[in-house]
């Protein structure tokens, strides 16, 4: 995989299975490699192949919260990617909320495994708010701020719900959290993950916020 030969990465991790077919591990790394290809060529089927393995995976490994985090990105770029020219723009539609509907399931088990991971909050209440269930959205970033509360990238997404929702007093509020929270961390020594914990778009929030000021 590392060298970009997906497929001799695919059947060498098919040949593992041959071999012990009982590890988790390795129908989580040929999704790993069936999804690569469908990033790459643009193939549904990849996509399809990476969720039966990962869906193979969760049933040999149920307490492994990882997986159902990555069957829920799966379905996610498959909601997302180009549909065939042959269907109709009604059955697009149908096929990618189906497709979010089943993300959002894969992402809520996450959460019941791994409930103080807050992406997978975060995540879930995207999906939520495209299939118009915008209390179940905020509920989730909700949750996952309170959880974990330096977790930036989930209140910077509330901030953009309240102001989409003319709920500025709130958006100011998450905005006034961000700020005050990058800078009692700016002068720390961070990880990638740190890093990626407390990144916001603070100018976006900013010019977002001068748009919406109530009149004078």
């Amino acid at each position: 995989m590392s060298a970009g030969d997906d497929r001799l990465a695919v059947s060498l991790f098919q040949q593992a299975i041959a071999l012990d077919a009982g590890k988790a591990l390795y129908h989580r790394t040929l999704a790993a490699a069936e999804f690569r290809r469908f990033e790459q060529a643009g193939d549904a089927t990849g996509a399809h192949r990476a969720a039966s393995e990962l869906n193979i995976a969760m049933a040999l490994n149920p307490l492994d919260g990882r997986l159902p985090g990555l069957l829920g990105a799966v379905y996610v770029a498959l909601a997302a990617a180009p549909s065939p020219a042959a269907n109709t723009g009604q059955d697009r539609q149908a096929q990618r909320e189906a497709w979010r509907k089943i993300a959002v399931s894969a992402y809520e088990r996450a959460i019941r495994l791994e409930p103080y991971n807050p992406y997978y909050r975060l995540e879930a209440a995207r999906l939520h708010f495209v299939l118009g269930h915008r209390e179940q959205a905020e509920s989730a970033v909700r949750q996952a701020v309170e959880i974990e509360p330096n977790f930036l990238p989930g209140r910077e997404w509330l901030a953009m719900l309240y102001l989409g929702s003319a709920r500025r007093d709130d958006a100011v509020r998450e905005y006034r959290e961000i700020v005050e929270r990058r800078q009692r961390f700016a002068g720390w020594h961070k990880s990638e993950a740190d890093e990626r914990f407390l990144a916001a778009d603070v100018a976006g929030l900013e010019a977002a916020l001068g748009r919406n000021r109530p009149p004078a």
